[in-house]
């Protein structure tokens, strides 16, 4: 989810190994619910972006919003 200028990441890790417990030496557990909130450093296009999983790599694509210019005309001097 994107909410003002912070996008947030929830889902949740599956255990799903097929190991034997008595063939651990060692084990960290790695799953369950997450969540991480990053700070946008800019305005985003919210409309446009796009999330993909691959492979279990999740990429997110997040395209700048273009901020407005301003743009000095000089007046005709009379």
């Amino acid at each position: 989810s994107i909410h003002n200028d912070m996008v947030t990441i929830r889902g949740r890790r599956e255990h799903a190994s097929t190991i034997e417990e008595q063939d651990y030496f060692y084990r960290e557990c790695y799953w369950g619910m997450f969540s991480r909130s990053i700070i946008l450093p800019t305005d985003v296009r919210t409309e446009e972006v796009e999330a993909t999983l691959k492979n279990g790599v999740l990429t997110i694509i997040l395209p700048k919003a273009q901020k407005a210019r301003l743009i000095k005309v000089k007046g005709l001097e009379s």
